[in-house]
This record gives structure tokens, C-alpha cells and sequence, in this order.
């Protein structure tokens, strides 16, 4: 299909025209809900992945699913958490899934679930920068501040220069009342964002 191109339009049509040859054809379902996600056709989207997830049990297609319920006008968050609650139990360390579920629990204020999906994720996967960099928000807007700069400090050495982290711990030190740490790193995130 033209996808290969960066025509998703094109590539669309090719795959409505197979599934309309091969109606259960779940690989065309899911392509052509991967154009139409591509193009911000996120309810579009949500049927392909829907048909497809039908035809197959496939993890993927349930964090598909769950995207593009979270990015409906008014997102379904519910049903996203329960997608990948459902993809997890056929594949318990999808790093996908656990770092989306993570972030639709925090959404939804569900903050322990939250924090067990991203220390599975670190546990799974160590040297993610981006699990601590979530750890050390949801810490942040729990206002447990010291260890929230724990994570994110952890964040930072796995990858130094972080921006999102560096801000997270700003607003953590601002916090707790340590102006001269949160002013040095806020004056970091300025740096990095002016290059």
C-alpha cells in the first residue's frame, strides 16, 4: 500500500478497497486505522482497530484502540484503561501498554495505579527515563516533593539535559521552598529550549 510512501490518504483507500475484497481481513483493518489515526480520524480509527480486534487477538490492537480512545473529543478514559487492562492480560510486560495504562490512570486520578504500571515498566526496563520522568510528575501532583526529585533525579542520570524532568524538579524544589535549586533548573530548561 502507498503507506510506505507517506500517502496515508492514498494508502487508505487501498486498504477500504481490500477490505471491501476481504471483509475480514483484520491486517487491513488495522492499517487502514493506522491512516486514519495518522490523519486525526481518531472515532474512524476506533472502528478499524474495533473490526479488527474482533477478527484477532492481537495486544496491539487494543493500545491502538486505547490511543484513540484518549484522544476522542471527549475522551473515553474508562474504556481505554479497561483496553489495556485486556492487553496486558495476554501479554503482562507490553512496555506499551503499562506506560499508556500508567498515564490513563493518572489522567483519570487514579494515582496508585499509576504508579505500580511505571514501577513495572522500571522494573521490566531499568534505564527508562521516561518512567522515573512519570513517577517523579505523579509524586509531583501528590505533593509528595522529595520523592518526586528522586525520580526525576534518577531521570536525569539516565539522561542528562532531560528538559521534562528538569522543569518536574524545578516545580518540586519550588515547592518544598529550595528557590536557589528550582531557579538553577529552571534557568537549565530556559537554556535548552533557546537552542
Amino acid at each position: 500500500a502507498r503507506s510506505c510512501g507517506g500517502d496515508t490518504a492514498g494508502a487508505q483507500r487501498d486498504f477500504s478497497e481490500a477490505i471491501r475484497w476481504r471483509p475480514k481481513y483484520p491486517r487491513a483493518f488495522g492499517q487502514r486505522g493506522l491512516c486514519r489515526y495518522a490523519q486525526g480520524q481518531y472515532k474512524e480509527a476506533l472502528e478499524d482497530f474495533t473490526a479488527a480486534d474482533e477478527l484477532v487477538d492481537e495486544p496491539a490492537l487494543l493500545i491502538a484502540r486505547a490511543l484513540c480512545l484518549r484522544h476522542q473529543k471527549s475522551p473515553r478514559l474508562d474504556e481505554a484503561e479497561h483496553d489495556l487492562t485486556r492487553a496486558l492480560d495476554r501479554d503482562p510486560t507490553n512496555l506499551a501498554a503499562l506506560t499508556l495504562r500508567g498515564e490513563i490512570r493518572r489522567l483519570r486520578g487514579h494515582f496508585d495505579g499509576a504508579l505500580c504500571d511505571w514501577k513495572e515498566v522500571i522494573r521490566l526496563s531499568p534505564g527508562n527515563a521516561a518512567a522515573f520522568l512519570n513517577l517523579g510528575a505523579v509524586c509531583l501532583e501528590t505533593k509528595a516533593y522529595a520523592a518526586a526529585i528522586s525520580y526525576l533525579d534518577r531521570a536525569l542520570e539516565l539522561r542528562p539535559g532531560y528538559g521534562p524532568a528538569l522543569y518536574n524538579r524545578a516545580q518540586a524544589y519550588a515547592r518544598k521552598g529550595d528557590w536557589d535549586r528550582a531557579v538553577a533548573d529552571m534557568t537549565r530548561v530556559i537554556e535548552i529550549n533557546s537552542n
